[in-house]
């Protein structure tokens, strides 16, 4: 057990730092997750783990008052997922690996008697808002294991100088147990080397991050997230054996998705106004409709279709494209022909002529 978070777990506690003594506490839960496993539970849900942000919380990339033995813990940590964690809604093309990646891992044992390995390293490339936290969160949850987070761009911005020593140092704390890591805005670090606008301790980086990635153990999953693969140096990109690209959501998955948040087939049939959003961001506005319908008193329909045509740019769109949205309005969701040429800016001819058209 380690003395320094039992310490600092009191002095938290003494000058009444709640925020410092859920930290110490989690802390203290990692340490005891091997050994103690009850009691590492035990003290999460004392700390009111599942409460920090569904129970998986960003590490903060700068250290207040940390020696050296500690740094490791105040720039990562675990945090249990107490709470369940929803299977995200993937494109199969994603599930596919996902899914072949747990499998691995849960027959480890079979693989290693038969001297293979599980998948040891996933990188996860796409816009933000497109699932690949939350899919590392669910699949932490599907294996029992905990989730360490590090943020890149944070810790790159915390005492450059010594960024190459620390990141070795996180890396190996994560790796001394099973668990998944994800390292956040991978390209932040794992640039190319004759990037010319770099300073050269960033170019240093890429060795330890080889090092890190090569002897990561089989017991654990090293997941690397990142918006531009384009930046990465082509030596960090051959050490991934799996790349999975998420991407915006298709209409089948914007519509599952919604009627998912609203229960209102009605809703979800609208999915053709949701084209090119991102599911956070779907999901955002989702919720914030359902808030002011409530708050003013309208259907929940009425207020989607209104807010999301005030504030989307369908004006730019093809005449064409704008008709066969409002067509759909019409049949799907039984938006009058008037409220659609209105929103869509199409005549009553057209809109009746593509109306037509779609239902033959």
């Amino acid at each position: 057990m380690n003395g320094k978070i039992i310490v600092r777990l009191v002095e938290a506690a003494l000058t009444g730092n709640i925020d410092q003594v859920r930290m110490a506490a989690n802390l203290l839960s990692s340490d005891l997750y091997s050994s103690h496993p009850e009691l590492s539970r035990q003290i999460a849900s004392a700390s009111g783990a599942s409460g920090l942000r569904g129970s998986l919380e960003r590490v903060s990339p700068h250290p207040v008052r940390v020696s050296n033995n500690t740094l490791q813990e105040s720039l990562i940590r675990p945090e249990p997922a107490l709470l369940p964690v929803e299977s995200p809604l993937l494109a199969s093309e994603v599930r596919g690996p996902i899914e072949q990646a747990l499998s691995e891992h849960k027959s480890r044992k079979k693989l290693e008697e038969n001297q293979l390995e599980p998948v040891k390293t996933l990188m996860f490339i796409g816009p933000p808002g497109v699932g690949k936290t939350m899919t590392a969160r669910w699949m932490a949850q599907q294996l029992g294991l905990p989730l360490f987070i590090l943020d890149l761009a944070g810790v790159m911005s915390s005492q450059l100088g010594k960024t190459g020593s620390n990141l070795r140092s996180v890396i190996e704390h994560a790796a001394s147990r099973p668990s998944v890591l994800l390292l956040d805005e991978f390209d932040a670090i794992a640039k190319k080397r004759n990037d010319e606008t770099d300073v050269g301790e960033l170019k240093r980086l890429v060795a330890v991050l080889l090092q890190a990635i090569d002897s990561w153990p089989s017991t654990s999953l090293l997941i690397a997230a990142t918006n531009h693969a384009e930046l990465l140096d082509p030596a960090i990109w051959r050490r991934f054996e799996e790349k999975i690209s998420f991407e915006n959501p298709d209409d089948t998955q914007i519509k599952s998705l919604i009627e998912h948040l609203t229960d209102d087939k009605k809703i979800a049939s609208l999915f053709m106004l949701f084209r090119g959003m991102s599911y956070s961001d779907i999901k955002t506005f989702i919720i914030r409709c359902k808030k002011i319908s409530l708050i003013n008193d309208v259907s929940l329909i009425d207020q989607v279709i209104s807010t999301r045509i005030s504030e989307a740019s369908f004006g730019s769109l093809p005449l064409k494209d704008r008709t066969q949205i409002a067509a759909l309005m019409v049949i799907e969701s039984g938006v009058s022909q008037r409220q659609a040429c209105q929103l869509m800016d199409v005549s009553r001819p057209t809109l009746a002529k593509e109306i037509q058209a779609q239902k033959i």
